[in-house]
């Protein structure tokens, strides 16, 4: 299924309620070709909000808004939101870091350079809630506790080549501009 959204231009649906499209982004001073992929409600959760009399605030045109708000606010605080990614993935690799470990084969990350130097953005996955996201159950009820503070969640997937796992990928969620779990798994998927 196509759809054509005025922000992000077509999108094609694949699986689980997701939609993708491919765009270009300057992160780190490299230009990348991306996959930007959407989390989207599904037909029965569009039924359920239309039988409850909330379809009004809750439907995937108005969720697509709220993307692209959220995708155009990244962009543009990209440059402050950057080093805190890059901290983040220093932070983890270094944790990870050990002799016997298949991590022992790339060099101990010194500084944002290395970092740079070993990742690769490959996509951006965004998510209507933190939930699968923020593995942590403390940090994720902290998060959802306040019910009018909107949540503005986004899943950054790195080409790693030193992560220990088959498919060389590491994942950065962000909610609210702000890193809060890294991890190998595809947090996206």
């Amino acid at each position: 299924m196509i759809l054509n959204d005025k922000f992000f231009g077509t999108l094609t649906k694949t699986y689980f309620n997701r939609y993708e499209t491919v765009s270009n982004i300057n992160f780190i001073g490299i230009q990348n070709e991306i996959e930007l992929k959407f989390e989207t409600f599904s037909d029965e959760d569009l039924k359920y909000f239309s039988e409850e009399g909330i379809y009004e605030e809750y439907n995937n045109e108005l969720l697509f808004e709220e993307y692209s708000t959220i995708y155009q606010s990244f962009i543009k605080n990209l440059d402050k939101i950057t080093p805190e990614i890059l901290q983040a993935i220093r932070k983890y690799q270094n944790e990870c870091y050990d002799d016997s470990d298949y991590t022992s084969s790339f060099k101990y990350f010194e500084n944002d350079k290395d970092v740079i130097e070993n990742i690769e953005l490959l996509q951006i996955t965004f998510q209507i809630d933190p939930f699968g996201v923020v593995k942590d159950t403390k940090l994720y009820k902290e998060m959802v506790k306040d019910k009018e503070n909107e949540l503005k969640c986004m899943v950054l997937v790195f080409n790693a080549e030193w992560v220990n796992d088959d498919y060389r990928l590491l994942s950065v969620a962000i909610v609210n501009e702000k890193v809060v779990y890294v991890s190998e798994e595809n947090l996206s998927d």
